[in-house]
């Protein structure tokens, strides 16, 4: 297992690759993520979640059968 940054991290934004998961280890993390508060705008397929948190965050992962990895992108919702 290993994560991976992919170089582009700001202060509003983090985005890593987690290698080595299953698609079960994927539902569990998303199963985590709904208990942790990303429920607002939820959206996801078997191997997609999106949402937002009540807490100011956005979240995108998506799942790679071929190769056996996660996307994680975390941002900060900008407030207007």
């Amino acid at each position: 297992e290993c994560v991976k940054d992919n170089g582009y991290n700001a202060s509003d934004t983090l985005r890593v690759k987690i290698c080595g998961w299953s698609i079960n280890d994927f539902d569990n993390y998303v199963k985590s993520c709904k208990e942790y508060g990303f429920t607002v705008n939820m959206s996801e397929t078997d191997t997609t979640f999106t949402a937002d948190s009540a807490k100011g965050y956005t979240l995108h992962m998506y799942y790679d059968r071929d190769d056996c990895y996660v996307s994680v992108e975390v941002e900060r919702i900008s407030q207007s």
